[in-house]
C-alpha cells in the first residue's frame, strides 16, 4: 500500500496452498469461496476478526459468514433515494467490536482423521451454515448456468443473517400472493456488496395471465430502469414458479451504466 500499488480498499489475500487446497475441500458451492474472497479481503473484516490461523478465520465464515454490518451513512450515500439510516442502524454498526478468533479447526480435525483414519470415531464435514431454505435457491440459481449465476448467487450470501433469512422467504411469499389474488407480484433490494457497489436484487412470481415473452421483455426492461436509476453495478431477477415456488429462470444485467435517454424515460415512469 505505501508503494501506491494497492489501494486502501483491495487488501490482498496471503495463503498457503496447504490452507488453499483444504479451503477448496471444504467449499461445496462456487459462491460460498468467492464470498469468503470477498470477506477476507475487506478491509472492515480484516480489522473485525483477528486469527493466527486462516482455518480458524475458514471455519469462523462458514458458520457466521464474516459478516461485518455496514457504514450505515455509506449507505445513505450509495442509495440517496433511501433517506436517512435508522438509530437501530447506526447503534448495530457503532457496538461491533474487533473480535479475537480463538483455535476452531477442533471439528475439522476429527472430520480429516475420520477420512484418513477408518478407526477414528466419524465426524460431520464442517460445511456453511446458512439458512436453508435461501442455501436452496441458491443451489437452484448455481444449477441454471445462465449467464449471471455465480454472481446472483454470491449476492444472495452476501447479506446478514436476518436478511439471508428474508431472501429465503420471498419467494414463498409472493406465491401466496399471487394465489390469493391471481396477479403479477414482485419485490425488490437494494444492496451494496462487499466492496461497497450498489446492487439490485428482484424476486417475482408471475400471474396466470402472462406469457412467458412478455414476462421476459418486461422483467429485462424493469431491471435495466431499476439498475439505471441507483447506477448499480449489477442486478439479477429471479423468476419463481407460483404453484411451486421453483426457481424458473434469472435475468441478469452487468452492463455498464451510460445516459441513455430511454432509460431515462423508463426511470421517471418506474418511480411515479
Amino acid at each position: 500500500m505505501h508503494a501506491g500499488v494497492l489501494g486502501s480498499g483491495h487488501i490482498p489475500w496471503t495463503v498457503s496452498v496447504h490452507d488453499l487446497r483444504i479451503i477448496c475441500e471444504l467449499t461445496e458451492r462456487p459462491s460460498e469461496l468467492l464470498l469468503y474472497l470477498r470477506r477476507r479481503t475487506q478491509p472492515e473484516t480484516t480489522s473485525m476478526f483477528l486469527a493466527v490461523d486462516e482455518l480458524d478465520l475458514f471455519v469462523l465464515f462458514q458458520s457466521r459468514g464474516l459478516f461485518v454490518e455496514p457504514d450505515p451513512n455509506r449507505l445513505a450515500e450509495i442509495f440517496p433515494g433511501t433517506g436517512q439510516p435508522s438509530v437501530a442502524a447506526q447503534r448495530r454498526y457503532a457496538r461491533q467490536q474487533p473480535e479475537m478468533i480463538p483455535g476452531r479447526t477442533r471439528p475439522l480435525d476429527a472430520w480429516y482423521a475420520s477420512v484418513l483414519d477408518p478407526a477414528k470415531p466419524p465426524a460431520d464435514k464442517p460445511r456453511y451454515t446458512g439458512d436453508q431454505k435461501l442455501l436452496h435457491i441458491v443451489d437452484a440459481v448455481t444449477a441454471l448456468c445462465a449467464p449471471g449465476w455465480l454472481s446472483t448467487a454470491t449476492l444472495l450470501l452476501e447479506g446478514s443473517a436476518k436478511a439471508q433469512h428474508s431472501f429465503g422467504g420471498y419467494a414463498a411469499k409472493l406465491a401466496r400472493e399471487v394465489k390469493r389474488d391471481g396477479q403479477h407480484h414482485m419485490l425488490t433490494w437494494l444492496m451494496a456488496d462487499s466492496a461497497d457497489r450498489p446492487c439490485v436484487l428482484v424476486w417475482v412470481c408471475a400471474g396466470p395471465d402472462k406469457s412467458d415473452e412478455d414476462l421476459e421483455q418486461e422483467l429485462t426492461d424493469y431491471l435495466a430502469a431499476k439498475k439505471y436509476q441507483v447506477k448499480a453495478y449489477r442486478a439479477a431477477c429471479m423468476v419463481f414458479d407460483p404453484r411451486t415456488v421453483e426457481l424458473r429462470r434469472i435475468i441478469f444485467d452487468n452492463r455498464i451504466n451510460h445516459h441513455d435517454e430511454e432509460l431515462e424515460h423508463n426511470w421517471y415512469h418506474l418511480t411515479e
